[in-house]
């Protein structure tokens, strides 16, 4: 699915609704930074420690709602 999306090395991508950080960790291969956010606090951490284990360093994991960020 991420193939989809062009994100090039330049890009900051934010991801609403990271969840478990699937989508989160292929995008931040690609972009030069990561925003991923999500309203669970499980989730986040989930999807924190996937990028841990990936060894992906560019993404900032944010707790909040799409409306908070406005």
């Amino acid at each position: 699915m991420i193939e989809k999306f062009a994100i090039g090395s330049d890009m900051v991508v934010m991801d609403f609704g990271c969840g478990l950080g699937f989508l989160t960790v292929e995008a931040a291969k690609k972009a030069k930074r990561v925003i991923a956010v999500d309203l669970a606090p499980e989730m986040r951490r989930k999807a924190e420690k996937k990028s841990e284990k990936e060894g992906i360093k560019n993404v900032e994991f944010l707790q909040a709602t799409a409306e908070d960020s406005a």
